[in-house]
């Protein structure tokens, strides 16, 4: 790979201590960057001593870090284990114990959090299956009273039920996200990357809330994330060519691969879309959403209204034509992403918090083999000028090998 100079210092891939690879800048100079052109996104260049490759097909992979920083009046926006702390207190409201009944602990993980609420989802989708065999759990079948356990566990499912929904539009519905912050944030690394004038932009995030969204919206990027205006004025998710029909306009797909606030599952296997301001209505439908669930396959799983299987067609697609896929705030903790994006042979990174956690940045590149590991976390105070080495890596990996 060839040296870069940025600021008078030069960037390479590096070895750490156990010799993963990564791409490390400490003395990158945010004053290197600087404005060349704006055709719908802002391309940028470095020093004439670089040999330069502009990014063509971006696939941005957004996990719940990429949101973190970007709530509303100085609010973080939650992690799968601020989820659990949040639910397991409405849980335990609706009924005392609940949340031990469902296995949601105080302080778990996020990873053991996704595995208790996936054992609950997997239970609740056979009630009607345990129902009917209960009796052979009994020495005397006839004592079995199966009208009554399958109404105290339908009760207590949809108190669940109500819990997760209710929570999923409190913390993740569009009054949770700093418009401001999401501008500041995504315009610090777009500002980053290398870019050609005509380059294309696809987002792809597991998240709920609309941050990429509304940061696209400010930065007048024109974000399409499926919704479209159908018969009778009823706005429904069509998401069928969305790569494509963003790729020939002036667009920019955002895929939302587990739903969305604001989207409802309909009885014709539509997905009906309504505003993500509003708070969760439980007539609108069930919430178009792939819980948290280490066993999710949502592009393969029937029971999945078909705009969602339809997205990740669309996901897949877009990895095939990328040039580059930059991965931000993802633990990862999902087989059928990771392996969507080791079939892309698009150049890769994935961005960590730490330098110093070489357990987690062995982790990264046990999944992603063929990725780069850039150091730094993401919000609006990129913007600022903080964290310089991070926006420095970020430069040198979308420059070429």
């Amino acid at each position: 790979m060839y040296d870069r100079v940025y600021g008078g210092g030069l960037t390479r891939p590096s070895l750490n201590k156990r010799g993963v690879r990564t791409v490390m800048s400490p003395t990158t100079s945010w004053s290197a960057l600087r404005t060349v052109s704006r055709v719908g996104l802002r391309a940028r260049t470095y020093s004439r001593q670089v040999e330069r490759r502009h990014v063509d097909n971006l696939v941005l992979v957004l996990g719940a870090g990429a949101s973190r920083d970007l709530g509303s009046n100085g609010k973080k926006m939650p992690l799968m284990e601020d989820w659990n702390n949040i639910l397991r207190g409405e849980l335990d409201v609706r009924q005392a114990g609940l949340s031990r009944l469902v296995g949601i602990q105080e302080n778990q993980s996020g990873p053991d959090f996704e595995k208790a609420l996936g054992r609950f989802l997997q239970w609740r989708s056979v009630l009607d299956l345990a129902a009917r065999f209960l009796p052979l759990g009994f020495a005397d079948p006839s004592q079995c009273n199966k009208a009554r356990w399958q109404d105290q566990a339908e009760i207590r499912a949809r108190m669940v039920d109500d819990a997760l929904n209710r929570t999923l539009y409190a913390e993740f519905g569009e009054e949770r996200a700093s418009r401001a912050d999401a501008h500041a944030a995504y315009e610090a690394l777009l500002r980053a990357l290398t870019f050609n004038a005509a380059a294309r932009i696809v987002v792809a995030t597991t998240n709920y809330d609309p941050a990429a969204e509304l940061a696209f919206e400010e930065l007048e990027l024109s974000p399409d994330n499926g919704d479209a205006t159908g018969r009778g004025g009823v706005r429904r998710l069509s998401p069928e060519g969305l790569v494509g029909r963003c790729q020939q306009g002036r667009q920019r797909a955002v895929l939302h691969l587990h739903g969305k606030v604001g989207w409802y599952n309909q009885s014709d296997g539509s997905v009906e879309v309504h505003n993500h301001r509003e708070r969760f209505n439980d007539s609108a439908g069930v919430p178009t959403i792939v819980w948290p669930d280490p066993a999710k396959n949502p592009e393969n799983d029937p029971s999945m209204p078909p705009p969602i299987r339809v997205l990740w067609h669309e996901f897949r697609q877009a990895l095939q034509q990328a040039t580059h896929v930059l991965v931000i705030g993802h633990s990862l903790n999902d087989p059928t992403l990771v392996e969507a994006i080791n079939a892309s042979s698009a150049r890769k990174a994935v961005s960590s918090l730490s330098s110093h956690d070489d357990t987690e940045t062995l982790r990264l590149k046990h999944l992603i083999p063929t990725a780069d590991i850039i150091f730094g976390s993401f919000g609006p105070y990129l913007r600022s000028g903080k964290l310089v080495p991070f926006l420095g890596n970020l430069a040198a990996w979308s420059a070429p090998s």
